[in-house]
């Protein structure tokens, strides 16, 4: 997204937009997002400093790391980004949304807390039956 800073008014600049998450280039093997990103934005200006806030809600799907099944996961996050001393008459912030996206992204995605896993042997998924191998998950 790129703001024209000689469009902000004394009172401040609000944008609400989505973001097409292939265009953010967001979506990779194990990780899908389910329709656009939605962005409420507040933008500030102080002389050649620029404020912005990002309201940002999406889902998203996920493999989970114990029991490799998909799950969606609803994400909303509010950054607040600070730029000093901006010369330019744009300002171009979807790289730092993009990446605010992604270290949003949990290290070990689970479906739930109490996610039993794969069995190590057979591989059946022990949230749905047991086996052979692990009869004390009954």
């Amino acid at each position: 997204m790129r703001i024209d800073l000689t469009a902000i008014p004394a009172e401040g600049l609000t944008i609400d937009t989505t973001y097409d998450p292939d265009l953010l280039e967001l979506n990779i093997e194990y990780l899908r997002y389910e329709g656009p990103v939605a962005a409420h934005i507040q933008v500030a200006k102080n002389n050649r400093d620029i404020s912005v806030r990002v309201t940002m809600s999406y889902a998203t799907t996920l493999t989970c790391s114990r029991c490799l099944e998909n799950y969606t996961q609803e994400m909303n996050k509010t950054i607040d980004l600070f730029y000093a001393h901006v010369s330019e008459h744009f300002l171009d912030i979807t790289n730092d949304i993009r990446n605010e996206i992604f270290m949003e992204y949990p290290l070990k995605p689970l479906c739930a807390s109490d996610c039993k896993g794969l069995c190590a042997t057979c591989g059946q998924n022990l949230n749905t039956g047991t086996c052979e191998h692990n009869p004390s998950q009954a």
